[in-house]
């Protein structure tokens, strides 16, 4: 009997949460104050998630690295029911240890660009400038 009840509970309490998503094509410009080449790292953000009190700002989302500032395109998938807005953040890695202004470093420009902080449509356009040297992107988000 306690078997039966205790398989019974676990299944009902295994049941999946769906968290519904929205795919979101970025398409744009990465340019550094200063026109150096190398590596950026782009970094996607939800502008806002959580509710009341628990609100905060520059949820996380997805990363990815492109070889050089120039024109760039990404794909993203935002969880709709967890938060709004989108903000695009990048650094260039100017050193190549793929760590942004490690000890020693200060040379390494960041930007972040606000696309929305609302809704956001399937296909948006981020122009990011970088040209805030060691900057993190919870810094640069107004």
């Amino acid at each position: 009997m306690n078997r039966s009840i205790c398989m019974l509970l676990l299944l009902c309490g295994c049941e999946g949460y769906v968290t519904v998503v929205q795919p979101v094509e970025i398409l744009g410009t990465i340019a550094t104050a200063d026109g150096h080449d190398g590596p950026v790292r782009l970094e996607v953000y939800q502008a806002w998630s959580g509710d009341g009190g628990l609100r905060y700002p520059m949820r996380f989302i997805d990363a990815s690295w492109v070889s050089t500032p120039g024109d760039f395109t990404m794909s993203v998938e935002l969880p709709v029911e967890e938060g709004e807005g989108l903000v695009l953040y990048g650094w260039q890695d100017r050193d190549g240890d793929e760590t942004h202004c490690a000890p020693g470093v200060d040379d390494e420009l960041s930007g972040a660009a606000v696309i929305s902080e609302t809704d956001v449509p399937d296909v948006v356009d981020g122009d990011l400038v970088l040209d805030s040297p060691c900057v993190g992107a919870t810094r640069l988000f107004p």
